[in-house]
Parts: C-alpha cells; sequence; structure tokens
C-alpha cells in the first residue's frame, strides 16, 4: 500500500473530475489523504479517502471564479504559506509516496519539492501557455490593466518571498498549472490548443467521469421521444441569471423543441413566472444522463460541462461568465462544434437564431462527433490510473 495526498481547491470544476480517480487508487489499495476546505468535508468523507480540511485559510468561489486572472495567482500565492506553515509538518510525519496536487495549487508544488517527495499535477483544465494567452484578447486587455494594479504588484511580492523561502519560483503561467515531471490533463490532445508545443510530461487521459446513475428524481418519463431536446445550464456558480432564463422562455415557447432548464439552486423558479409546457425546469439535473438524449446544450462553457457535452458528440451554444469559460468556449467555435452568443445580454430572438443555426447545420454534429471519438480514445480515469502509477513505480 502506498500513501497518497491530494491538494485541491474549493471548485466542482476542479474536484469533481479527481473523485473517480481518488476512488479507483484506493481501491487497489492505497492510502489517499485529501486536502480541501471545510465546505467539502461531507462529500470527500462519503469517498475512501482520509479528509483533512485547510487549517486558519480564508478562501473564497470569487477568488476562482472571478475571471480576473491576475487576482487569482495573487491569492494562490498569497495562501500558499500559511497552508504550508499548517500542514508542512504534518504531511512529513505521514511519509508520502506521491503527491497530487491541483494544477491551482503552488503549495502542492512547494510541499513535495520541500519533502523531496515525487509529484503529480492535476490539470482539469487547458494547460494555459503564453500563446493561449495571447490568443484571447479579453486576457491580453486584461493584463495590461492588471500590469498597474495592487494585485500584480502583490502577485510579484508574494512570488519573490516564496522564492526565497523555498527556492521555487512562479511565473504567471506557472502558477496556473504548476507543472511537474507528470501532469494528468483531462481532456484529449486535439482538444488542447497549442497541443503540439507541450512535452510529452503532460498526459491527456481524456474526461474523467462519475457514474451518476440512479441518484437523481428527474422525471424522465415527461421527455418526449419525438421532440428535439434541448439542455440549458449555466453551471453550478455563477447561475443567478434570471433574465437569461426568461429570454430562453421567449426564445423556445411554442417551438417545436423540449428543453429541459436547470437553474441551480440560488434561484427560485417562482420568481421565473410563468413557465412554458414545453420547459422542464429542475434547481439540478442529472447532465451526463440527458446528454446522451439531447441535441443541444445551452452552456456557460465550464470546461467539465463542455467535455460532457462533447464526449456524448452533442454541439454547443455557448454563454460563457468568466475568462476560463471563454478560453474554453473559443476553442469550441475553432473546431466548428458550436457558437458563442455574443453580449452580456442576449435576446430570445439572439438565442432563438443561433440554437436552430447549429441544431439546423448537420457540420456541427460532424465536429462534435470528431471531438467525441478523441475524447474516447483518451482512456479516462483507467489512463489516469496507470500514469499516477507509473510516477509511483519510478525510481
Amino acid at each position: 500500500m502506498k500513501t497518497i495526498i491530494f491538494f485541491n481547491i474549493p471548485s466542482h470544476g476542479h474536484i469533481n473530475p479527481t473523485l473517480p480517480l481518488v476512488k479507483r487508487l484506493a481501491k487497489r489499495g492505497h492510502r489517499i489523504i485529501y486536502y480541501c476546505f471545510e465546505e467539502w468535508r461531507e462529500q470527500l468523507e462519503s469517498l475512501p479517502v482520509e479528509f483533512r480540511a485547510y487549517q486558519n485559510i480564508k478562501y473564497r468561489h470569487g477568488d476562482v471564479q472571478s475571471g480576473n486572472f491576475i487576482h487569482l495567482a495573487r491569492r494562490l500565492l498569497e495562501v500558499s504559506d500559511p497552508i504550508l506553515q499548517a500542514h508542512l509538518e504534518e504531511v512529513k510525519r505521514d511519509d508520502p509516496d506521491l503527491i497530487i496536487h491541483d494544477s491551482l495549487c503552488p503549495w502542492g508544488k512547494i510541499m513535495a519539492h520541500e519533502l523531496k517527495v515525487k509529484a503529480v499535477s492535476s490539470i482539469t483544465t487547458f494547460v494555459i501557455g503564453y500563446k493561449l494567452i495571447r490568443k484571447n484578447p479579453s486576457m491580453i486587455f486584461q493584463r495590461l490593466r492588471e500590469l498597474f494594479s495592487i494585485n500584480y504588484v502583490m502577485f510579484r511580492r508574494y512570488a519573490r518571498k516564496l522564492y526565497l523561502k523555498y527556492g521555487i519560483q512562479f511565473s504567471l503561467k506557472e502558477v496556473f498549472r504548476n507543472k511537474e515531471k507528470r501532469n494528468v490533463v483531462y481532456t484529449s490532445h486535439f482538444f488542447q490548443p497549442y497541443a503540439q508545443d507541450l512535452g510529452k510530461e503532460f498526459y491527456f487521459v481524456g474526461p474523467s467521469f462519475e457514474n451518476r446513475e440512479g441518484k437523481s428524481d428527474f422525471p424522465f418519463n415527461q421527455l418526449n421521444p419525438n421532440q428535439t431536446k434541448i439542455l440549458i445550464s449555466l453551471g453550478t456558480i455563477m447561475n443567478e441569471r434570471t433574465d437569461f432564463y426568461r429570454e430562453c422562455f421567449k426564445a423556445f415557447k411554442d417551438q417545436e423543441v423540449q428543453v429541459i432548464l436547470s437553474i441551480g439552486n440560488k434561484v427560485d423558479s417562482k420568481s421565473l413566472g410563468e413557465i412554458p409546457e414545453n420547459f422542464i425546469v429542475r434547481a439540478t439535473v442529472p447532465q451526463l444522463e440527458l446528454l446522451k438524449q439531447v441535441s443541444l446544450f445551452i452552456s456557460h462553457g465550464g470546461m467539465n460541462s463542455v467535455n460532457e457535452s462533447l464526449h456524448e458528440g452533442v454541439p454547443l451554444v455557448l454563454f460563457p461568465q468568466q475568462g476560463e469559460q471563454k478560453i474554453v468556449a473559443n476553442r469550441v467555435v475553432e473546431l466548428g462544434a458550436g457558437i458563442v452568443l455574443k453580449g452580456k445580454n442576449p435576446t430570445a430572438q439572439q438565442i432563438h437564431q443561433v440554437a436552430m443555426h447549429v441544431l439546423e447545420n448537420p457540420d456541427f454534429k460532424k465536429n462534435a462527433e470528431k471531438i467525441e471519438k478523441t475524447l474516447r480514445e483518451a482512456g479516462g480515469v483507467e489512463r489516469a490510473v496507470e500514469v499516477v502509477e507509473e510516477q509511483l513505480l519510478k525510481r
């Protein structure tokens, strides 16, 4: 039995892809210690892992979800030393054989360096590089603004402190991937932008999904087998867009489609007004199962949601809410598997027009299926386990 310690951040998009991996590793006899924030205790303690909460660290959802990359970089370095001070000796006593850390956990990289322990970086988004940053104009303009901001000044200050104390340098690029000798990337080489520029240390294993069947009370019997079905979801965090949901009602009311709308737990369905007869509205839905039956997914462009959609060959209409989602959405458009809604407040007419264009043009479906093939061939959680265990055995 080997001891593996996992470090992660409090984000569904970064935690969910790792759950099948840690389950499989535990089933293979390894001891898994999983560090995250207190709010994740209940879910992670339901797994065959030893959960440990970071101590005395203030970390907010907005740090990850704001889309302000310089602010996020600053916060990641800011919390690193307090986490190391709180847990380095504790981890040393556990004498781990391997450390797996999320790509946004500089403290995990430093921990492995300090303890001279083999490490793997878990990358649930695209691998961020300078070409990718330059290709997304919003990131460039934001970065130019932020270079003169307090966030950038503080980022440089924290980076210098960590370098002087631990001997590891963090650039703006590196703080978002924390590269190791082996890095598990939960997408395909084909879907990754500029994959040809990345070394062999990046292992593209494809999406890692949990089997969620049997855990939902969704009324599948209400789905009409004779109608085209559309799924709409803006994810789990930035989903309080009642204005957008009402526009979707207007866009598809009385149309020959059936729409499943997931509004999240923060929106009361009564606040949306009268729900059209061809809509099923729920706080949460079994997304993986529904994607096997729908023809179109209107999504915020989160990496997990896009992976799930393309894994089933379902094209997308994308309405990104922050920077990382814009990068993912741009890649979907580049490969011809979807269209991005323009503006911050698309109208019912725009939503309807774009959705119908994707549904009626078979090229979008063909391109989504092309990506699907690469995602399925990447190996999934089984390949991820192989990469981790190969690193465990490596001398």
